[in-house]
């Protein structure tokens, strides 16, 4: 079965299919709200003026089904001190949309996406820069960019946007999730309420167009006036935003996945939180709050009753303003992956312990001030960065001292020995599993075909696991991946929902472990066994 790529500069297009883009998101894995045939449209009805449309659509050449999505946007910028670039990204991402993806049916993407890399290098000639961000990192297209020979990324940076899974009630989350000192202030912030305004405030939910009119023009007002008193834009900052914004409201209300709250005080609001709750998770996306002096600060109040909401919708709910911190008492980085720049590289080889050739990327990265830094790649190359004005004539003797590290590496690796890997299991075992396993042997074996590591359970080598001698030379985090998976197994026999949920409990960095996994097997071609 051969497939059509076609690319598309109209924005009537998307009108023209809307009923197939709706079947095809139903269809494959990229169920973000952001990537709903609603979104798109109103965000192309806003924004098509500052730039071109490029949406690629990949059919079935007999049937003309359509089997994939990628709904891109070219503009015109320019970067400081540098000349006019044409900018090739998501639709979308100059919005910071969350979780921007390809739209393609499920078991095809590995036969899609390089179809679509193929169609979007033929017509490399009419875009300078190709920018991927808000991409979700645990999604198989993700991992096939990060490893393509025609999309390898100048540079990545990580937007943490923490996701947690609700309980049954909300006294349940309290508890779990905010620290006694909060759990205080929140109760002491409702009872304030109750002392300052008895019976005079309220907190209500947008259910009517009329009333959505009039709560987001105060939402305006309220959101600009806190931002703009210290200082800062925000994200009304522009008319067409304002206009962009109410549509999508308007849009999210008539689909029922708005969740406007605003808090009332003596028929004044005070607060409003704009949340939307779409696939079972509830979103909180922009908020205000007057700035009058409150014994309580109002917002917290505001959003810890949609938390109340949500576990009463039995949704999940994710927070990626900052309130979060301040109310749960755990701050975490918000980084922006709005950021990826063109550096400029150069590629050299040297001959690793074992006579092969090794392919270095030498990178010029303007972050760094001093110290270069290097690491392994997982196609198996190196990367090597170097601040962006470092001499060229010192380049060499950096190549010497990453041979002289990768000996030593090899050195380690080699000298792993069965009695390493039993003290490394006893480490595991007693910090992720509190000591609770038992297990006969664990020993390095000769690399296996379809596996990295295997347990078994029952008969004459009952509670022996076994290792592939592959991994020695991965980095530690991985290797404690496979010990903790083997491990684990001895609770749960198979790969059961109970065996991934009991291994990502104990072993946090499991998902980053496959993904590191998923991307080495992808680059040498392999397929390893269903769970591995």
């Amino acid at each position: 079965m051969g497939f059509e790529i076609s690319i598309n500069h109209d924005p009537a297009e998307i009108i023209n299919i809307e009923h197939e883009w709706r079947d095809l998101q139903a269809r494959s894995q990229a169920r973000s709200i952001t990537l709903t045939w609603d979104w798109v449209s109103i965000w192309v009805r806003h924004f098509n003026q500052h730039g071109q449309i490029w949406l690629l659509l990949a059919r079935e050449e007999d049937s003309h089904r359509l089997v994939g999505i990628a709904p891109f946007f070219k503009t015109k910028i320019r970067l400081k001190y540098s000349f006019p670039f044409q900018l090739l990204e998501f639709i979308g991402a100059k919005t910071r949309n969350e979780d921007l993806d390809f739209i393609i049916e499920s078991g095809l993407e590995q036969r899609i996406i390089p179809l679509f890399l193929d169609q979007i290098m033929a017509h490399r000639s009419e875009w300078d820069l190709l920018r991927i961000s808000q991409i979700h990192n645990q999604r198989l297209y993700y991992t096939m960019m990060d490893w393509s020979p025609h999309w390898k990324p100048y540079s990545k940076r990580a937007v943490i946007s923490p996701f947690i899974k609700l309980p049954e009630t909300s006294d349940e989350w309290m508890m779990h999730n905010i620290s006694k000192n909060q759990r205080k202030k929140l109760r002491r912030h409702r009872k304030r309420l109750d002392e300052d305004y008895p019976g005079n405030w309220s907190v209500r939910i947008v259910s009517e167009a009329d009333e959505l009119e009039e709560v987001y023009s105060r939402l305006v007002d309220l959101h600009q006036s806190q931002w703009e008193a210290v200082g800062k834009q925000g994200a009304f900052r522009r008319g067409e935003l304002t206009g962009y914004y109410l549509d999508l409201m308007r849009s999210f209300l008539k689909n029922g996945w708005l969740k406007l709250f605003y808090l009332v005080i003596e028929e004044d609001i005070k607060a409003i939180l704009f949340s939307y709750h779409y696939q079972g998770i509830a979103y909180d996306h922009i908020s205000g709050r007057v700035h009058e002096d409150f014994r309580f600060p109002i917002g917290h109040v505001l959003t810890h009753y949609s938390i109340e909401h949500a576990i009463e919708q039995a949704d999940e709910w994710t927070q990626t303003d900052q309130e979060i911190a301040n109310l749960s008492g755990r701050g975490y980085n918000r980084l922006s992956s709005d950021t990826i720049r063109c550096m400029p590289e150069t590629f050299q080889t040297i001959q690793t312990p074992d006579g092969n050739e090794l392919r270095v990327i030498i990178r010029r990265d303007k972050r760094l001030k001093k110290t270069a830094r290097w690491q392994h790649e997982p196609d198996g190359s190196i990367l090597l960065r170097i601040p962006y004005r470092y001499p060229k004539k010192k380049i060499p003797g950096l190549l010497g001292s990453i041979k002289t590290q990768l000996g030593k590496q090899k050195k380690r690796a080699r000298h792993r020995t069965d009695a390493d890997l039993q003290t490394r299991a006893q480490h595991i075992n007693r910090t992720c599993f509190n000591g609770e396993i038992q297990w006969e042997a664990i020993r390095w074996v000769k690399p296996m075909k379809t596996r990295l590591g295997s347990c078994t359970n029952g008969g004459s080598t009952d509670g022996h696991i076994r290792i592939s001698e592959e991994i020695k030379p991965w980095p530690q985090w991985v290797i404690d991946y496979i010990i903790a998976h083997e491990l684990t197994h001895r609770l749960h026999p198979d790969h059961s929902p109970a065996f991934w949920e009991t291994l990502s409990a104990a072993y946090p960095k499991t998902e980053q472990a496959r993904g590191f996994i998923k991307g080495i097997m992808f680059t040498q071609g392999r397929q390893l066994e269903e769970g591995e």
